[in-house]
């Protein structure tokens, strides 16, 4: 390993406590970025959730038919 490549990896190891340090410091206590981070992943997952069930299958159909009506 590289000096490089070892102070990479020690600082991606570090990422984590200097970031609930630094939010805490903020003034953030980390049940509130729990919270946080918990409805924006329920937001994601329901973005995703409309996308893939609503959308996509919406978006197949109109290009189902534009090249149906090409064809012709």
């Amino acid at each position: 390993m590289t000096l490089d490549h070892e102070a990479a990896v020690q600082a991606g190891l570090s990422a984590p406590p200097v970031s609930v340090a630094a939010i805490t410091l903020a003034g953030v206590r980390l049940e509130e970025w729990v919270l946080i981070l918990t409805i924006a992943w329920l937001a994601m997952q329901m973005a995703w959730f409309v996308f893939d069930k609503v959308i996509r299958p919406a978006l197949a159909e109109r290009r189902a038919a534009r090249e149906s009506a090409d064809g012709e």
